[in-house]
């Protein structure tokens, strides 16, 4: 066959019994839509999936199982939503998918080249999918409630000062706790009813 390394598929909604097989060039194969209902490549191939497409199943992970093998899955295009603020920056006022790995979600300090300065009201809440979120030191305000009902989230990670607050944020104060950086400033124990650790 022929010798490609990389494939990209749109719309495809099976791929068959070692359809790459023989193809030693091929490592990447890249969906633009939800997840194939077969995937049988006959050999070892990373997936790249679409931010926000759905049916690619997590062997627990963050990799794409079919047929009781795994494939690496690598998202690609932005999980967040975001809006601009005034000096350019940007606000995360949602996310368009189920965190990888499972439960674990990074905020990034960036979103193609802008600083991410703020996180809106109520994004994350009735999340209970979320166990684990880590904020960038570029964070300055989050909005009120964001983290309401998130019944599963116990851990927060702050890479930076304590940001500005808008009222009350929703967390759980016996099951959360929050970490930040050794030489962080404007920290208070407890923060929003959560134990803080340094």
């Amino acid at each position: 066959g022929m010798q490609i390394k990389r494939v990209v598929l749109n719309g495809v909604a099976k791929i068959g019994n070692n359809a790459f097989q023989g193809n030693s060039v091929l490592t990447e194969v890249y969906f633009d839509g939800d997840a194939p209902t077969t995937f049988w490549p006959g050999k070892d191939i990373t997936v790249h999936a679409r931010i926000g497409t759905l049916g690619w199943d997590d062997d627990g992970n963050g990799n794409f199982e079919s047929a009781n093998r795994s494939y690496p899955l690598i998202w690609d295009g932005s999980a967040f939503l975001t809006s601009e603020n005034a000096d350019g920056t940007l606000t995360v006022t949602g996310y368009a998918v189920y965190p990888q790995p499972r439960g674990k979600l990074n905020i990034p300090s960036q979103i193609e080249g802008r600083a991410v300065t703020a996180i809106a009201a109520e994004v994350f809440k009735g999340r209970d999918d979320l166990v684990e979120l880590r904020f960038p030191a570029t964070l300055e305000r989050i909005g009120a409630n964001a983290f309401e009902s998130c019944e599963s989230l116990s851990v927060l990670f702050f890479d930076g000062n304590a940001p500005e607050t808008e009222g009350d944020l929703g967390l759980n104060g016996e099951k959360c706790r929050v970490f930040v950086e050794h030489d962080a400033t404007g920290w208070v124990d407890p923060w929003q009813g959560c134990a803080v650790l340094h």
